[in-house]
């Protein structure tokens, strides 16, 4: 049982690092102004620490839980 856990962890891991490249790579070179990063961390009450991920087909909001993205 704690194999399995630890494989799945390791694919959702994997599948997060696999779209930070995608997202890396097929977003706009240029970000708007006053932007630094297309991911970045929502400190309002509404999000409670979440993650902001923009990319050329929308927003992704979510939160970092076992090491995994998850979308909310």
């Amino acid at each position: 049982c704690l194999l399995g856990t630890v494989v799945a962890l390791s694919l959702l891991l994997a599948i997060v690092v696999v779209a930070a490249i995608q997202v890396a790579l097929f977003s706009p070179k240029e970000l708007p102004e006053g932007v630094k990063s297309i991911v970045h961390r929502e400190s309002s009450a509404a999000f409670e620490d979440a993650l902001v991920v923009r990319t050329n087909c929308g927003e992704y909001i979510g939160t970092i839980e076992d090491g995994a993205f998850v979308f909310k």
